[in-house]
């Protein structure tokens, strides 16, 4: 009895050794899994910033190489239509701090001549002016909480999406409206370049100012294929709530009594919307460092 009881407890130890042994194999296994041969990590760190932009446009470009497409270009895609520049933050290595920012201001002037109608000549003209302004300014932020520890990484979260964006069209005009000259050529289309004679036009359209507020759950996946470089989608879901303010529209206009400015108050526009998404169809690469 003596001689198995100690054959048991050999061979438990042995056992036991062995299991450990393996076990320690597999975690170093595991961790050259997670480094480059020039010991990178391969999943990101605490302190590592992210910024994401759409795959697509290097799968296409990929795809048409393939099959001989000529003319065949790339460029860094948002993630997004609303051009947003997409950024992450990692507090902790599964704690991650994420946000979004576009800040868009367009101006555009187009002028188009016509008949100076106090010039004897035909040949003489002025300039019509029409001026366009549009910004847009879209601000996200939330929190991300990320699980795995191999190539694969799901994540999820919660974000806030707040945006404004304001329009509005302006015309100044060579000829003048007057009591004694009631008719004059202007531009009607400033696009086609086209004009008539009349006595009435428009001097300014703006919109109203438009904000936007959002809440979204989101979760997603990504795979590392190379050190600190990931590709991988996200799917969304939340409420978005769209207000426009009343607007503006103004005309110019000579009559016998003479000529007056006449302001009409624009219609605006709520909207309530609750629905999933998936970034516009975006496949997104992250770049960490």
């Amino acid at each position: 009895m003596k001689k198995i009881a100690s054959l048991i407890i050999a061979g438990t130890f042995v056992l036991s050794g062995a299991m450990a042994q393996n076990d320690e194999s597999a975690d170093q296994q595991n961790d050259m899994q997670l480094k480059s041969k020039k010991g990178v990590s391969i999943l990101p760190e605490q302190g590592d910033w992210a910024l994401g932009v759409n795959a697509v446009p290097f799968l296409n470009f990929l795809g048409n190489t393939m099959n001989g497409t000529s003319g065949n270009t790339t460029a860094f895609g948002f993630l997004n239509n609303n051009q947003t520049i997409f950024g992450k933050y990692f507090m902790e290595e599964d704690f991650v701090i994420r946000g979004a920012l576009r800040v868009g201001v367009n101006s555009t002037k187009t002028d188009n001549f016509v008949q100076d109608m106090g010039a004897v000549s035909p040949q003489d003209m002025v300039k019509d002016t029409r001026s366009q302004n549009t910004g847009i300014y879209l601000l996200s932020g939330g929190i991300e909480k990320r699980k795995g520890n191999s190539r694969i990484q799901g994540y999820y979260g919660a974000e806030l999406q707040l945006g404004l964006s304001t329009q509005s069209t302006e015309y100044e005009y060579g000829n003048a409206l007057t009591e004694s000259n009631p008719s004059v050529f202007y531009t009607d289309d400033f696009d086609a370049g086209t004009s008539t004679q009349g006595s009435q036009r428009p001097i300014l359209s703006e919109a109203g100012t438009t904000w936007m507020v959002g809440a979204r759950a989101f979760v997603g996946v990504e795979y590392f294929v190379a050190p600190k470089l990931s590709i991988g989608g996200e799917f969304g879901w939340g409420p978005m709530y769209r207000s426009q303010a009343d607007g503006v529209s103004r005309i110019e206009r000579a009559s016998f009594t003479g000529v007056e400015e006449v302001e009409t108050e624009l219609g605006g526009e709520r909207e309530f919307d609750m629905d999933t998404d998936n970034m516009q169809g975006a496949l997104k690469v992250m770049f960490h460092f």
